[in-house]
């Protein structure tokens, strides 16, 4: 049996700008962006980094080395409709789009190690009703979608998990699949987004598999979409064939004040690793925390043989419980499970 640590984060709003310094942007031949959209990236790191003195990506990487998790999954990596649109019309019907941040934070990581003791997979760009609408047709008006489009990402060491990739992907480069289908290969309605999977197996004498879900919930103006999606997530095939799973996101669901939303997972069962205990919302307030949204659920995972896990206080440790400095960094605490497996 092996102990791992597992790192969910939603790290808000990551555009590449947040994850680039000045320095480097005026590094890039001006060709790169082009016109408004590059000032507008230079205007935006500039504030970040010399007005408001903040190294995101550098933070990011600190605070993932102080947790020292064997997998790091990044919530809300955030793609403008300028990114994807040509004339309102999308670029690609793929909607493949490589963040430079993931690939920044991915450098920042390795340093100058070799080998790179991390890897790392992104996702395809992650919207529901955009996916649908390009595999319907070529031509499609992303200037009228209201969804905020996202990817993830999963970083993992390397000296503890290789990728498997799916069948269809051998040989590949590792991609994070788009889930959406349940046992009877039925396509479950996720509202607005989906979530995202990958599988990794360790690298010792054991080489057991552990499937990874991910999900960001859409918090919209009604409840009611993001408890349905708690339950579509119990319904992926992927849950039940995969002997084990961790689940991880942000649910925009307080698991304090509506824990029974969460009952489609736990009567699965799976189990939960932060519960009531993972408030994770960072208020501008100092040392002030609230709303139990990050969590993370495990199956086929045996009891742990380190704590179970809880959110890291970045806000004490990193700004002195400076909360209006730290929401520039994330709105949300990271949350971590210790894991076991067989």
């Amino acid at each position: 049996m092996a102990d791992y640590t597992i790192m969910s984060w939603n790290v808000q709003n990551i555009f590449e700008q947040k994850a680039s310094t000045p320095a480097e942007l005026a590094a890039e031949p001006t060709t790169v962006g082009g016109g408004q959209r590059r000032a507008r990236i230079v205007e935006a790191s500039t504030k970040l980094y010399d007005t408001y003195g903040i190294n995101l990506r550098g933070t990011v990487c600190g605070i993932v080395q102080r947790c020292d998790p064997d997998i790091f999954i990044l919530i809300e990596l955030t793609v403008g409709k300028n990114d994807l649109q040509s004339g309102g019309n999308l670029v690609s019907s793929q909607v493949e789009f490589e963040s430079y941040a993931a690939d920044n934070i991915l450098v920042d990581l390795n340093g100058r190690a070799h080998p790179a003791p991390w890897q790392m997979a992104q996702s395809n760009v992650n919207a529901a009703d955009l996916v649908a609408a390009a595999t319907a047709a070529s031509g499609v008006n992303v200037a009228s979608k209201n969804t905020i489009f996202e990817q993830y990402a999963i970083f993992w060491k390397t000296s503890k998990f290789d990728y498997i990739p799916p069948a269809a992907q051998a040989g590949q480069r590792p991609r994070i699949e788009i889930l959406k289908k349940d046992q009877a290969s039925a396509d479950l309605p996720f509202p607005a987004r989906r979530p995202g999977g990958i599988c990794l197996s360790e690298t010792g004498g054991n080489k057991n598999q552990v499937y990874i879900v991910m999900h960001h919930t859409v918090f919209g103006v009604s409840s009611k979409p993001r408890k349905d999606t708690i339950d579509y997530l119990s319904r992926l095939a992927e849950v039940h064939t995969r002997p084990h799973v961790v689940l991880a996101g942000d649910f925009n669901v307080d698991y304090i004040t509506d824990k029974s939303a969460y009952a489609p997972l736990e009567t699965l069962p799976m189990t939960v690793r932060n519960g009531a205990n993972a408030t994770c919302s960072v208020s501008a307030q100092a040392a002030t925390l609230k709303n139990a949204y990050d969590q993370m659920f495990t199956k086929g995972i045996a009891e742990p043989q380190k704590p179970f896990g809880g959110p890291y206080d970045f806000v004490g440790e990193v700004f002195g419980d400076d909360g209006d400095k730290a929401r520039r960094i994330s709105d949300h605490l990271p949350i971590y499970a210790n894991i076991t497996l067989p």
